[in-house]
């Protein structure tokens, strides 16, 4: 057995020596463990609901014309955007 320690996150993955590559979720923090990608092909129905929706909904804002899209951890639009959990895959026996 061994530990493989990531040299950006700092993340330790135990692994088998001799199991060939290595490949993990990364783990630490969501802004870090997952990548926005933007929705280049929305379906029919996220078109039509594409700004419609409100974060002070059922608020007195809401009710005097405020709006506010809903946001995601790091500030983009989840109603374009999608996240997606990083993983990464080294190879430990030879050159990564």
């Amino acid at each position: 057995m061994a530990i493989w320690i990531d040299p950006k996150t700092g993340q330790r993955v135990v692994y088998d020596e001799y199991s060939g590559d290595l490949q993990y979720d990364l783990k630490n923090g969501s802004a870090i463990s997952t990548q926005v990608i933007g929705i280049i092909a929305p379906s029919r129905n996220q078109q039509m609901n594409l700004g419609r929706s409100n974060t002070l909904f059922g608020t007195d804002a809401a009710i005097m014309g405020k709006r506010l899209p809903d946001l995601g951890i790091t500030g983009e639009n989840i109603q374009t955007t999608n996240r997606v959990k990083v993983s990464r895959r080294v190879n430990v026996n030879g050159n990564n």
